[in-house]
Protein backbone atom coordinates (compact mmCIF):
# COMPACT_ATOMS: atom_id res chain seq x y z
CA UNK A 1 0.00 0.00 0.00
CA UNK A 2 2.68 2.62 0.60
CA UNK A 3 4.34 1.92 -2.58
CA UNK A 4 1.33 2.95 -4.28
CA UNK A 5 1.03 5.30 -2.14
CA UNK A 6 4.37 7.07 -2.94
CA UNK A 7 4.17 5.87 -6.77
CA UNK A 8 0.70 7.81 -7.01
CA UNK A 9 2.24 11.01 -5.10
CA UNK A 10 5.49 10.77 -7.66
CA UNK A 11 3.10 10.89 -10.76
CA UNK A 12 1.18 13.91 -8.67
CA UNK A 13 4.53 15.81 -8.42
CA UNK A 14 5.35 14.99 -12.24
CA UNK A 15 2.09 15.86 -13.56
CA UNK A 16 2.43 19.55 -11.77
CA UNK A 17 5.43 20.43 -12.96
CA UNK A 18 4.83 19.56 -16.41
CA UNK A 19 1.60 21.96 -15.77
CA UNK A 20 3.53 24.50 -14.47
CA UNK A 21 6.46 24.53 -17.29
CA UNK A 22 4.11 25.25 -19.83
CA UNK A 23 3.43 28.07 -19.45
CA UNK A 24 7.04 29.16 -19.03
CA UNK A 25 7.75 27.72 -22.33
CA UNK A 26 4.95 29.38 -23.92
CA UNK A 27 6.22 32.83 -22.68
CA UNK A 28 9.56 31.73 -24.12
CA UNK A 29 8.16 30.87 -27.38
CA UNK A 30 5.93 34.33 -27.51
CA UNK A 31 9.21 36.36 -26.19
CA UNK A 32 11.16 34.83 -29.29
CA UNK A 33 8.39 35.30 -31.80
CA UNK A 34 8.64 39.05 -30.84
CA UNK A 35 12.51 39.22 -31.36
CA UNK A 36 12.21 37.53 -34.76
CA UNK A 37 9.90 39.53 -36.06
CA UNK A 38 11.65 42.30 -34.84
CA UNK A 39 14.85 41.33 -36.59
CA UNK A 40 12.70 40.73 -39.60
CA UNK A 41 11.73 43.77 -39.76
CA UNK A 42 14.83 45.73 -39.32
CA UNK A 43 16.19 42.85 -42.46
CA UNK A 44 13.65 43.61 -44.65
CA UNK A 45 14.11 47.75 -44.20
CA UNK A 46 18.14 47.53 -45.10
CA UNK A 47 16.95 45.10 -48.17
CA UNK A 48 14.04 47.21 -49.49
CA UNK A 49 14.28 47.15 -53.50
CA UNK A 50 14.19 49.67 -55.67
CA UNK A 51 13.87 47.50 -59.13
CA UNK A 52 11.11 48.54 -61.62
CA UNK A 53 10.08 46.21 -63.25
CA UNK A 54 7.95 46.92 -66.60
CA UNK A 55 6.25 45.15 -69.01
CA UNK A 56 8.03 44.56 -72.88
CA UNK A 57 5.58 46.76 -75.28
CA UNK A 58 7.44 45.51 -78.32
CA UNK A 59 8.57 41.70 -78.91
CA UNK A 60 10.98 40.00 -76.70
CA UNK A 61 12.17 43.37 -73.90
CA UNK A 62 14.92 41.92 -70.71
CA UNK A 63 15.90 43.77 -67.85
CA UNK A 64 18.51 43.13 -65.19
CA UNK A 65 17.84 43.72 -61.40
CA UNK A 66 21.42 44.33 -60.44
CA UNK A 67 20.71 44.59 -56.24
CA UNK A 68 21.75 42.39 -53.54
CA UNK A 69 20.10 39.11 -54.57
CA UNK A 70 18.51 38.96 -50.55
CA UNK A 71 17.19 42.63 -51.74
CA UNK A 72 13.28 42.18 -51.24
CA UNK A 73 10.65 43.68 -53.44
CA UNK A 74 7.85 41.85 -51.57
CA UNK A 75 7.70 39.00 -48.33
CA UNK A 76 5.35 37.21 -46.15
CA UNK A 77 5.69 35.16 -42.69
CA UNK A 78 4.60 31.42 -42.31
CA UNK A 79 5.35 29.21 -39.63
CA UNK A 80 6.87 25.94 -42.11
CA UNK A 81 8.39 24.50 -38.73
CA UNK A 82 5.03 24.96 -36.43
CA UNK A 83 7.47 25.99 -33.37
CA UNK A 84 5.52 29.20 -32.97
CA UNK A 85 8.25 31.20 -34.58
CA UNK A 86 7.46 31.86 -37.98
CA UNK A 87 9.70 32.04 -41.29
CA UNK A 88 10.47 34.96 -43.31
CA UNK A 89 9.83 34.48 -47.25
CA UNK A 90 11.02 37.22 -49.40
CA UNK A 91 10.26 37.58 -52.94
CA UNK A 92 13.54 39.02 -55.49
CA UNK A 93 13.16 40.22 -59.13
CA UNK A 94 16.34 39.48 -60.34
CA UNK A 95 14.88 40.32 -64.35
CA UNK A 96 12.08 40.63 -66.70
CA UNK A 97 11.74 36.64 -66.59
CA UNK A 98 13.56 35.07 -63.72
CA UNK A 99 12.86 35.85 -60.16
CA UNK A 100 14.22 34.31 -56.70
CA UNK A 101 12.18 33.46 -53.33
CA UNK A 102 14.80 33.71 -50.19
CA UNK A 103 13.84 31.80 -46.72
CA UNK A 104 14.95 32.60 -43.70
CA UNK A 105 14.49 31.81 -39.70
CA UNK A 106 15.48 33.05 -36.31
CA UNK A 107 17.82 30.60 -34.46
CA UNK A 108 19.70 31.93 -31.60
CA UNK A 109 19.20 35.61 -32.25
CA UNK A 110 20.11 35.76 -35.50
CA UNK A 111 18.58 35.50 -39.14
CA UNK A 112 19.24 32.59 -41.19
CA UNK A 113 18.68 31.91 -44.48
CA UNK A 114 17.59 28.57 -45.25
CA UNK A 115 17.03 28.34 -48.70
CA UNK A 116 17.34 30.12 -51.94
CA UNK A 117 14.72 29.05 -54.33
CA UNK A 118 14.78 30.01 -58.18
CA UNK A 119 11.56 30.70 -60.47
CA UNK A 120 10.42 32.12 -63.76
CA UNK A 121 8.23 35.04 -63.34
CA UNK A 122 6.94 34.66 -66.83
CA UNK A 123 5.32 38.57 -66.09
CA UNK A 124 3.30 38.76 -69.71
CA UNK A 125 0.19 40.29 -70.24
CA UNK A 126 -1.83 37.24 -70.29
CA UNK A 127 -4.10 35.31 -68.30
CA UNK A 128 -2.24 31.93 -68.27
CA UNK A 129 1.21 32.73 -67.73
CA UNK A 130 2.13 34.24 -63.98
CA UNK A 131 3.25 33.50 -60.38
CA UNK A 132 1.35 32.53 -57.42
CA UNK A 133 2.88 32.57 -53.83
CA UNK A 134 0.80 32.35 -50.57
CA UNK A 135 0.95 30.44 -47.13
CA UNK A 136 -1.73 28.20 -46.13
CA UNK A 137 -3.80 27.33 -42.99
CA UNK A 138 -1.52 24.17 -42.70
CA UNK A 139 1.30 26.68 -42.16
CA UNK A 140 3.18 25.65 -45.81
CA UNK A 141 4.69 27.27 -48.22
CA UNK A 142 2.53 27.29 -51.82
CA UNK A 143 4.69 28.48 -55.14
CA UNK A 144 2.71 28.36 -58.53
CA UNK A 145 4.08 28.94 -61.87
CA UNK A 146 2.49 28.94 -64.97
CA UNK A 147 4.03 29.12 -68.31
CA UNK A 148 1.93 28.96 -70.91
CA UNK A 149 2.90 24.71 -71.51
CA UNK A 150 2.20 23.52 -68.21
CA UNK A 151 1.92 24.12 -64.40
CA UNK A 152 3.94 23.10 -61.51
CA UNK A 153 3.07 23.48 -58.23
CA UNK A 154 5.52 23.22 -54.97
CA UNK A 155 4.40 22.82 -51.50
CA UNK A 156 7.50 23.83 -49.31
CA UNK A 157 7.38 22.76 -45.02
CA UNK A 158 10.47 22.49 -42.68
CA UNK A 159 11.56 18.75 -41.79
CA UNK A 160 14.54 18.39 -39.45
CA UNK A 161 15.50 21.72 -39.47
CA UNK A 162 16.07 21.94 -43.91
CA UNK A 163 13.42 23.56 -46.25
CA UNK A 164 12.16 20.48 -48.43
CA UNK A 165 9.03 19.80 -50.92
CA UNK A 166 5.67 18.51 -49.08
CA UNK A 167 4.80 17.88 -52.16
CA UNK A 168 4.50 18.68 -55.80
CA UNK A 169 2.24 18.27 -58.95
CA UNK A 170 3.98 18.82 -62.07
CA UNK A 171 1.33 19.16 -64.87
CA UNK A 172 2.32 19.29 -68.73
CA UNK A 173 -0.56 20.48 -71.22
CA UNK A 174 1.60 19.31 -74.07
CA UNK A 175 1.97 15.99 -73.23
CA UNK A 176 -1.27 15.80 -71.17
CA UNK A 177 0.89 14.40 -68.68
CA UNK A 178 0.78 14.84 -64.64
CA UNK A 179 3.84 14.23 -62.27
CA UNK A 180 2.53 14.15 -58.85
CA UNK A 181 4.84 13.38 -55.53
CA UNK A 182 4.64 13.56 -51.63
CA UNK A 183 7.36 13.74 -49.70
CA UNK A 184 10.31 13.28 -52.55
CA UNK A 185 8.06 10.11 -53.94
CA UNK A 186 6.31 9.84 -56.96
CA UNK A 187 2.13 9.33 -56.15
CA UNK A 188 -1.28 9.34 -57.54
CA UNK A 189 -3.15 12.28 -58.04
CA UNK A 190 -5.63 10.83 -54.88
CA UNK A 191 -2.47 10.45 -52.85
CA UNK A 192 -1.36 13.75 -53.55
CA UNK A 193 -5.15 16.04 -52.87
CA UNK A 194 -5.05 13.97 -50.01
CA UNK A 195 -1.86 15.24 -48.62
CA UNK A 196 -2.74 19.14 -49.65
CA UNK A 197 -6.38 18.57 -48.70
CA UNK A 198 -7.56 21.54 -46.36
CA UNK A 199 -4.40 23.86 -47.38
CA UNK A 200 -6.77 27.32 -48.04
CA UNK A 201 -4.62 30.38 -48.55
CA UNK A 202 -4.16 32.59 -45.60
CA UNK A 203 -1.23 34.67 -46.01
CA UNK A 204 -0.15 36.43 -49.85
CA UNK A 205 2.89 38.47 -50.56
CA UNK A 206 2.80 42.23 -49.93
CA UNK A 207 4.90 44.85 -50.76
CA UNK A 208 8.16 45.63 -48.60
CA UNK A 209 7.66 48.88 -47.57
CA UNK A 210 7.64 50.67 -44.07
CA UNK A 211 3.42 50.66 -43.45
CA UNK A 212 3.05 46.74 -44.61
CA UNK A 213 6.38 45.75 -42.04
CA UNK A 214 4.86 47.43 -39.11
CA UNK A 215 1.02 46.44 -39.64
CA UNK A 216 2.69 42.55 -40.62
CA UNK A 217 5.21 41.67 -38.60
CA UNK A 218 3.49 42.07 -35.12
Amino acid sequence: MKQVKNKFTGITIMFMLFVLLIPGSSAMAASTRTKALKAYSKFLASHESTFLKRMPTYGYFRQVNNENRESADSFLTVDLDKNGIPELVTYHVLGYKNSTFNVYTYKKGKIKRLKEILAPTYTAPTSWWGITVYACSKKHLHLSLMNGVGRDDYVYYISNGKLSKYAENDDHWYINENIYKVKGRKTTAAKYNKAVKGCVQKKSLVSNNSANRKNTLK
